[in-house]
């Protein structure tokens, strides 16, 4: 009887658990995302495209690499990634989630979207 009671106690912890995850995996995204985000602001970018793919070892997430960095974009939803050609110029001034991409004497800018709500961004 004993036994049964272990069985049934560890069943409804493991299900508790679960539940608990289920139900707050989006909170949970939500804030790494908004993490990033903020990261993400903080730095100042200038450099030229030499290459974009999507990284398999890192959850086929879309990166670019810079003459001098590398930026990983996650689940970026603008048509940054897309837009980019190795030789256009990136920059990003510190405090903005907004990034200007120079080619041939055009600018275009793309905000950036991490997955962050924007009622969390304030």
């Amino acid at each position: 009887m004993k036994y049964y009671i272990k069985v049934f106690v560890s069943f409804l912890i493991i299900v508790t658990v679960a539940l608990l995850i289920y139900f707050n995996d989006e909170k949970l995204s939500q804030a790494l995302a908004c993490d990033k985000l903020t990261e993400f602001k903080e730095v100042y970018i200038k450099g030229n495209v030499e290459s974009k793919y999507f990284d398999d070892l890192n959850h086929n997430s879309k990166t670019v690499r810079l003459n001098n960095r590398t930026l990983v974009l996650g689940v970026d939803t603008s048509s940054f990634f897309s837009y980019l050609t190795r030789g256009d110029e990136v920059v990003k001034r510190k405090g903005t989630d907004t990034v200007f991409v120079t080619r041939n004497g055009n600018q275009k800018a793309f905000k950036l979207y991490f997955g962050c709500p924007p009622l969390a961004q304030q």
